[in-house]
């Protein structure tokens, strides 16, 4: 399992499977997003004391309004002091990108630093297009 805390309390990992379980516990994972139609093991979920599962396409077009939800949703949970884990199935796109614009609002930077925060952390990340042109192209929120 690869794990990258893009921003204090925001941790991006590919699918998290059973025996990751233990990563998961020492980063103190509360709350985890889920961006695959496939969830994870009850051993993962069981961990976080919030789950959302937003199963989002890896597809040319961004999905906005999902997006939407989940940083909403990541932004309530970390307020609450939780760290929270969002997952794809590699970790590299639909996880990526969300935790961009996470950053970007947490950190009130362009969409282009935010990009460049989460390639630095992890280079072969954003490397659907269309997702890493949307996250570039947002100015400061």
């Amino acid at each position: 399992m690869i794990i990258y805390e893009v921003i204090p309390g925001l941790l991006v990992s590919n699918f998290p499977r059973p025996l990751d379980s233990v990563l998961i516990r020492d980063r103190d994972v509360r709350a985890i997003v889920t961006l695959t139609r496939a969830a994870p093991s009850p051993e993962v979920i069981a961990i976080a004391r919030s789950w959302l599962h937003l199963p989002l396409p890896d597809s040319r077009s961004v999905p906005v309004s999902g997006c939407d939800i989940a940083v909403t949703w990541i932004e309530g949970q970390r307020a609450a002091g939780r760290t929270v884990l969002v997952h794809c199935r590699e970790g590299r796109n639909r996880a990526a990108l969300v935790a961009g614009l996470v950053a970007r609002r947490a950190l009130g930077c362009t969409g282009e630093e935010a990009w460049r925060r989460i390639k630095d952390l992890r280079p072969l990340a954003l490397y659907n297009a269309a997702y890493a042109d949307h996250l570039r192209g947002l100015g400061v929120p």
